[in-house]
């Protein structure tokens, strides 16, 4: 499990590692609020975005499969 740090250090971009490491930098003097909620803002979108595309349409996907197998497991019968 990568720390929320590391996470960042990489180049990844997710609200919940930033929402520690921009105040951390924040109180350093190293950033602003403003550009906390500048980048939290789009990233939040960004992650509500692409959990929406990706976890909801691979479950739909692996759902849309199972009951098809179902249906033609019925049909068989």
């Amino acid at each position: 499990m990568v720390s929320s740090d590391g996470f960042v250090a990489i180049g990844f971009q997710h609200s919940i590692a930033n929402a520690f490491v921009i105040p951390a930098a924040i109180f350093e003097n190293g950033a602003s609020w403003l550009d906390f909620a500048h980048n939290f803002l789009f990233v939040y979108l960004g992650n509500l975005l692409g959990g929406s595309i990706f976890v909801a349409g691979f479950y739909s996907l692996g759902y849309r499969r199972q009951a098809r197998e179902q249906e033609e497991l019925k049909n068989q019968e």
